[in-house]
């Protein structure tokens, strides 16, 4: 037997513990993250199947509106194919195609069309582009018609109008500009009143500041506009508007 000196001490190999908690936060959050994303996929995947939430796909004007519209509204008004196959596509809208009118190079009406009716209501014909009859149906279809029978009970019979196009200069409140108007190429369009189908005719001039009821109705349409045309101008704006919406695609957004 080795002396005492010599004899080593026997050591216990350190129990090791077992920890009872569950997986990591790190953990945990990657199995969260890896659920979203494929539940995002899988919303994507679905959502391009619907032909309204598709930015991809051609515009279908009688589909209900979605955040993806405006952006489908914009690309198919560019382009005169595309703007004849949604006009002849949509519901209540009568329009005959007519060869350009060229007056000159700032006065002309391109990819022109004659409107006769437009989301089931009647038009007095009128001579515009494509962009402003397609962009004025999709409005009429999903917001004059809607606000109509929500706020006045009726729908609309009639859109009536101060025309297209129209070969001058911007009016401004301090005068004529230099500026060509948006009507000299037809891309603009004046809305003056609408006859519903009780017999009811609502002017912009007597009726923007008038019942509670008439007053929604116009201010809705006039917001709602908005998402259809880049220039919306109505009496809130100035005189010069008190009696018309001005709708335009315009450079610039303006909604007043």
């Amino acid at each position: 037997m080795p002396p005492p000196a010599l004899r080593q001490k026997k050591v216990n190999a350190p129990q090791v513990r077992r920890s009872s908690r569950g997986p990591s936060p790190g953990f945990v959050w990657r199995i969260a993250l890896g659920v979203a994303a494929i539940a995002l996929v899988l919303s994507v995947s679905a959502a391009l199947q619907d032909d309204r939430w598709n930015p991809f796909t051609p515009l279908n004007p009688n589909l209900a509106t979605t955040p993806i519209t405006p952006l489908k509204l914009t690309r198919t008004a560019a382009d005169p194919q595309q703007c004849r196959a949604a006009l002849d596509m949509m519901e209540g809208a009568a329009q005959a195609w007519l060869s350009d009118r060229e007056h000159s190079e700032i006065c002309h009406i391109r990819n022109r069309a004659l409107v006769s009716e437009i989301a089931g209501a009647r038009v007095q014909p009128v001579e515009t582009r494509c962009a402003i009859a397609l962009r004025l149906g999709m409005w009429a279809r999903h917001s004059v018609q809607p606000a109509a029978t929500a706020h006045l009970g009726s729908r609309v019979a009639e859109i009536q109008h101060f025309s297209s196009y129209s070969c001058r200069s911007m009016r401004t409140s301090r005068g004529n500009s230099t500026a060509m108007s948006a009507h000299a190429t037809a891309s603009a369009i004046d809305i003056s009143a609408v006859r519903l189908e009780d017999g009811r005719t609502l002017s912009l001039r007597s009726s923007w500041n008038s019942s509670p009821e008439t007053e929604a109705f116009w201010r809705e349409i006039r917001d709602s506009a908005c998402t259809y045309f880049r220039t919306v101008l109505s009496p809130d704006y100035n005189s010069l508007h008190a009696d018309h919406f001005h709708f335009a695609q315009g450079r610039w957004p303006t909604c007043r």
